[in-house]
């Protein structure tokens, strides 16, 4: 008898244990069918892409690539990365600042709108050979499948 109650002592221990209620699980952001790739163009004709992720129930940018074009001439191209996000999404809105110049910030923001699964926003930024070209423009991605 001592056996059988030491016996379901422990299985009911290891029950408890594996149940789903012990396990950590990562918390649901807002809107987490905003997760994953948005390829899409820039006004510009250029490719841009963002990948969105879940960062401990906060929806993050975690990439981001796009070039622009100055009107003086040359490109640049943005370029960031990082598994603890770039920057946050709150209400499907995100702002990431590249930097300042001496006309002001340089930017990329944006909105999803999750009714058609896109993404639209703009950006600014400063040439880096000339301050004084500050090009702006738009841009238009939609989830990829």
């Amino acid at each position: 008898m001592k056996y059988v109650t030491k016996s379901v002592f422990l299985l009911f221990i290891f029950l408890l244990m594996a149940s789903p209620a012990c396990k950590k699980s990562t918390p649901q952001p807002d809107n987490p069918e905003l997760i994953g790739s948005w390829p899409g163009s820039t006004s510009q004709s250029q490719v841009i892409n963002f990948y969105v992720d879940n960062i401990g129930g906060t929806l993050y940018l975690t990439s981001l690539k796009f070039i622009i074009l100055f009107d003086t001439g040359g490109q640049q191209t943005i370029q960031a990365y990082s598994t603890s996000g770039i920057t946050p999404v709150s209400n499907r809105y995100f702002k990431y600042i590249l930097g300042t110049g001496i006309y002001g910030q340089s930017f990329i923001e944006g909105t999803f709108n999750t009714g058609n699964m896109t993404l639209t926003g703009t950006f600014k930024s400063y040439s880096p050979t000339n301050p004084s070209d500050y090009t702006s423009g738009t841009y238009y991605c939609s989830k990829a499948k």
